[in-house]
């Protein structure tokens, strides 16, 4: 459909303006020259965000890192190059002045007009058809007129919605923006590996609490605490006769403590650190095949 190309094309050019903000949308869509052929840099290179808000581009092949480099810098569209391997290249956003600001708005709102002319032109170009087609009647040329009125009014309103999108994206102003703070359950509910699709009256259910202490920090402090509660216990139940038994092993100049009755890695591993060992010293392998018998490293080089 004609509307639906013409959309596609301007929506696409106001993504390709450069704003306060990465767009994988339009860095995806930039065409490349590779091997007598244009193609779109997602076909040549995964593209993401970096927690650090960096653009990073990983090429499929380590030769199409520079071909991907001077595409995204060509397009000018703010990024520099912070710094870059043989796979992979991190590109940060330049600051944006209110002068440049000011003038990528415009730009966006005369793509904007343009693209209303063009839907304007189509617009008319069915109405002219529709008055000159001899095999449909007057009651069904309006009705077609109608919803052809409809339609362009849709995609005007698409445009139109894409252009609100990318001045606002131009407008943001990093500087001032604050974060909001973290909750303390966002970071308990990371601990307890507790999904983030269930919801505040899953949760409240599965916690046996009323729903409204789900959102309060008072329920999420008292919760770490009964967490951290659980975990001492634990500890303690560890410790006890089960897997207490063990002997100390020496040999080509190191002393190994071998522990057995363990029930899995994870009882040996809270046995060992309590036992005063470093986590870099662990050795969690099985020894001589046998189930339940691991060791440590507690001295020599």
């Amino acid at each position: 459909m004609a509307l639906e190309k013409e959309l596609e094309v301007f929506v696409g050019k106001l993504e390709r303006i450069r704003s306060n903000r990465i767009s994988l949308e339009a860095i995806r869509g930039l065409m490349v020259n590779y091997q007598n052929e244009r193609k779109p840099l997602k076909a040549i290179a995964n593209l993401r965000i970096s927690p650090n808000h960096e653009l990073i581009a990983r090429a499929f092949e380590p030769k199409m890192t520079p071909l991907i480099s001077k595409t995204i810098l060509d397009n000018q569209l703010g990024y520099k190059v912070e710094r870059s391997t043989k796979e992979e290249v991190y590109f940060a956003l330049t600051p944006i002045t209110t002068q440049i600001k000011e003038k990528l708005i415009k730009e966006a709102k005369l793509i904007t007009e343009e693209g209303k002319k063009n839907f304007r032109l189509i617009h008319q170009e069915l109405k002219n058809w529709l008055k000159k087609e001899p095999h449909l009647s007057q009651d069904q040329k309006k009705s077609y007129e109608k919803q052809a009125d409809k339609l362009v009014k849709e995609y005007q309103d698409k445009l139109l919605s894409a252009e609100e999108k990318k001045i606002k994206e131009l407008k943001i102003n990093k500087k001032n923006k604050k974060l909001p703070p973290i909750h303390p359950g966002e970071i308990l509910r990371e601990r307890l590996l507790i999904p983030r699709d269930i919801s505040p009256q899953e949760l409240a259910t599965a916690l046996k609490v009323p729903k409204e202490q789900i959102n309060t920090v008072e329920f999420w402090l008292n919760l770490q605490r009964s967490y951290e509660e659980e975990i001492a216990r634990e500890r303690t139940e560890l410790l006890k006769e089960e897997i207490i038994p063990y002997k100390v092993k020496r040999g080509n100049s190191r002393e190994y403590m071998e522990v057995a009755n363990a029930r899995d890695k994870r009882d040996f591993n809270m046995f060992a650190l309590e036992k005063g060992a470093k986590t870099s010293d662990l050795r969690l392998e099985l020894i001589q095949g046998t189930k339940n018998y691991y060791s440590i490293r507690t001295g020599g080089p």
